[in-house]
This record gives C-alpha cells, structure tokens and sequence, in this order.
C-alpha cells in the first residue's frame, strides 16, 4: 500500500498560517481592542462603493470601490459590510502568496524558498496582514501585481496588462511599479510585434478613459493627481524629494526611533536590492531591479504625510529578494536555514503584525 507523504513546504501551509492569522487578527481588533474599523479610508472606499455613477475620487482610484459594488450584488446584499471588505481582502492576500510562491518556483528555485516567499509575503513585519484585516485597497492591488507579474513571466503578455491595468485602477501606488515593469519589459523582450502595442492598449485603457471622463466631470485634466500634489505642497523639507524620509528622521522619543528604524532598513534595502541584482544577475533580474526602483521611488518622493505607505508596499520586495537568494543557493539550500529556525521567523513575523495592530487601534488613530 503507497502510503501519503505530505509535503512540508507545499503552498498549502502558508495559505493555512496566513488564513489562521488573518482571522485572528480580525478577532483581536474587533473583540479585544475594539477598534472601529469603519474610520478614514476604509468608510471612504464603502461610501463610494455605495454610488458609482461619478468615480472621480481625486484621492482614491474607484477600482477597489467598483469590486466592493460586484461582492455586494453577487451575494444579493446579504453580508455586512466588513465581511465583504475583508473577504475580499483575505482573498487577496492568499492569491499574492500563491503568485509569489509560483513565481519563485517558475525560476527553478528550491520549493523551500518559495514557502519562504509566500510566508514572509504575508507576514511582511507590521503590516503584511495589518493592512488586510483593516480593509484598505493595499492587499488588493498587490494581488493583481503580483498575479500580472506571473502571468509576464509565463509570456502571457495580454493577460499581464489586463491585470497590471486593474492594479493601477485600485491603487495609485501601483503606477510607479506598473511604470517601471513596462521599461524593464521593454529591455528584456525588445517588443517590435502589433501584439506588444495591442497589450499596451489594454494596460493604459482603463486608466485613460477614467482621467478622460474625470477631466470633463471637474474641469482639469490634473483632477487625478491634485490630492497627491496638494500633500507635497505641505512638504516641510528643504528639498523637493525625501520629504518622508527626513521628517521620519527628526521624530523624536521611540515611536520616531522604531518608525525610523522601518522605514531607513526598508529603503536602504530596495536601494542594495538595485545593485545586487544589476550585479549578480539572477532570473528576472531586470523585473527585480523594476520592482526595487518603484520601491525606492516611495520613499523618495512621498511626503511625511504618506511614507508609511512605502512601507506597506515594500512586501513587493519580497520577490527581487527570493529571486534572489534562491538564485545564490540554487545548488544547494543552506543548512543553517533549518525547520525550526523558520518557525521562529513565522513566529515573530506574526507577532509584528499583533503588535502593530495594537499600535494602530490604541495609538495611532487615537491620536487622529
């Protein structure tokens, strides 16, 4: 009798600890710490799910607003608000994981690394899954980044733009990756062929035809971007880039010396992640580099009021730095890297994300 092996590094394990924790980081906002979760953003992306006929948000990009709308009619109005947002929310974040895990593995990278990849995807520290139980459009549109990122690396260029175009219609974060992929699509293909124009057409469609129809509804063609423009004039640097990173650095006490922390590892990382892969080379490095630039990009280029959101998006890094560190133990995983020191990773990875949980509930938005 053949008897069943479970495979412990199958991408069924991450989607279990990520569904896990998922869950009970809702309950312990919800019913331990109480916390609203129906404040800024998240009653901004419902009300405007609640009324389509004008998605001109100058602040938000109506993508996510628009799949709210679809859940709601497809399950005929009968779930709560919350669980529609945050089940959409923790489908995300399941597909992002299977996308990096399947992204890792199509480069021919030990499996172990690619379980690693989903993890850490999810359990990026503070806030892989913060930012999914509290049900903003972040998880959302990394997920069609991540899925369209896939779909690119199996050639499936039309696919790839279709799911690139909806990413850059639920998060205007998303443009600088979109933006920078694109060029590193052009220099790893050399496009020439009538189809590379077709699958540039479905990518910039969506996104022309909403700041087309935005520019008759309020009267300017920079209605898309004035909320982003209106920040940066409230810069308090003396110099026109790094406004976030700056002001990060003058907080004082250990809020400001914990946020620093984050924020100056994460940028110097995308930054070393540029070189090391302009270097080594590894599969994909151009799509590598295009995701480490975007990243880079954040933290130059938004204010103090916005740079936490560079690091919400930096968890796209964790694909550059699979690719690669896979790359360089491609012959032969490295021992030190045992079962029970990645537990312990797992661990306190999900103990960020509690931990910042609490920082949002008790401090964060009690300050607001």
């Amino acid at each position: 009798m053949k008897s069943f092996k479970v495979n412990p590094y199958s991408i069924y394990i991450p989607l279990a600890i990520l569904t896990s924790g998922f869950i009970s980081l809702a309950f312990f906002l919800k019913y331990m710490l109480n916390y609203d979760f129906f404040n800024s953003d998240v009653l901004w992306y419902w009300q405007d799910s609640l009324d389509l006929r004008v998605p001109f948000n100058p602040y938000h990009v109506p993508g996510y607003p628009f799949l709210i709308a679809l859940v709601r009619a497809i399950t005929f109005e009968k779930l709560a608000p919350l669980a529609v947002m945050m089940g959409i929310n923790l489908a995300a974040v399941l597909v992002g994981a299977v996308a990096v895990y399947q992204s890792i593995k199509i480069t021919g990278i030990s499996e172990r690394f690619a379980f690693i990849g989903a993890c850490l995807f999810g359990l990026w520290p503070c806030v892989g899954l913060v930012d999914a139980v509290n049900p903003v459009s972040d998880a959302t549109a990394i997920a069609f980044l991540l899925t369209g990122i896939l779909a690119l690396q199996n050639l499936r260029k039309f696919l790839a733009a279709l799911l690139f175009g909806i990413a850059i219609l639920i998060h205007k974060a998303m443009w600088p990756f979109v933006s920078f992929l694109f060029i590193a699509y052009i220099f790893e293909y050399r496009p020439r062929s009538w189809k590379d124009l077709v699958a540039l057409l479905i990518l910039v469609f969506p996104i022309f035809t909403l700041w087309l129809a935005g520019t008759s509804y309020h009267g300017t063609p920079s209605w898309i971007v004035t909320s982003n423009t209106g920040v940066g004039a409230e810069s308090r640097a003396t110099i026109p880039i790094m406004d976030g990173l700056l002001d990060t650095l003058r907080q004082t006490g250990l809020k400001g010396l914990v946020k620093s922390a984050i924020i100056v590892s994460l940028f110097l990382a995308s930054i070393l992640l540029i070189f090391i892969n302009h270097r080594v080379k590894p599969s994909n490095f151009r799509f590598a580099i295009a995701l480490s630039a975007a990243s880079v990009a954040l933290f130059l280029f938004l204010t103090h009021f916005e740079i936490w959101a560079a690091v919400r998006f930096s968890r796209i890094l964790v694909l550059p730095l699979i690719w690669l560190v896979g790359y360089h133990y491609r012959d032969k995983f490295p021992t030190w890297l045992n079962s029970p020191l990645i537990v312990f990773i797992l661990l306190i990875l999900l103990s960020t994300q509690f931990a910042f949980s609490w920082y949002m509930a008790m401090v964060f938005f009690k300050d607001l």
